[in-house]
């Protein structure tokens, strides 16, 4: 007989993921409602709800070395958990054929000692310091005048797009696409 494993008790941290075409959105609601794109950092041995669903197709979420498929669909929530009891990183992939991009529907599992999750996650939800250098100036000027922000969104700029990540915080991440 099959047994279904028991969800995890109250100490358990939860993340929702959202499939996109093409691409993950990781909602952290516990460490004070920031997002990220295809990075899911968690604490090493923390119980994670994971909480999934999609905005367009279905999509199968997958981290093979911590959990199996579970099945992505638009306007349905499906929950699982994992727990990992290695830091390190891990790949994860869309199983679903999801249309054209779908190979490229890739993600990292980051596992993380406590302390350092808790700080990326503290610097996740800091302000985003406004440009200083003229460099910097010159970016963001770039940014708000191209094509970019019809897609994204990049906090403290006329950046507000949905389609694609939101950018505020992209060079906290170790992969850019």
């Amino acid at each position: 007989n099959a047994v279904a494993a028991p969800m995890p008790g109250n100490d358990t941290m939860t993340i929702k993921v959202i499939g996109h075409r093409w691409w993950w959105e990781f909602q952290y609601p516990d460490q004070g409602n920031f997002k990220t794109a295809n990075e899911m950092r968690i604490p090493v041995d923390k119980k994670v709800l994971l909480e999934v669903t999609s905005v367009d197709v279905i999509h199968s979420f997958w981290p093979p070395q911590l959990s199996g498929k579970m099945d992505v669909v638009p306007g349905v929530v499906n929950k699982t958990w994992i727990i990992s009891d290695e830091i390190g990183e891990f790949g994860g992939y869309c199983a679903e054929f999801c249309g054209e991009q779908h190979a490229n529907m890739r993600f990292k599992v980051i596992v993380q000692s406590q302390a350092d999750f808790d700080a990326w996650a503290a610097g996740q939800v800091q302000a985003v310091a406004a440009p200083a250098t003229d460099l910097e100036i010159e970016g963001q000027k770039i940014v708000a005048q191209g094509v970019c922000i019809g897609c994204h969104t990049i906090q403290g700029t006329n950046a507000k797009g949905v389609t694609g990540p939101d950018l505020t915080k992209l060079y906290s991440r170790t992969t850019l696409a």
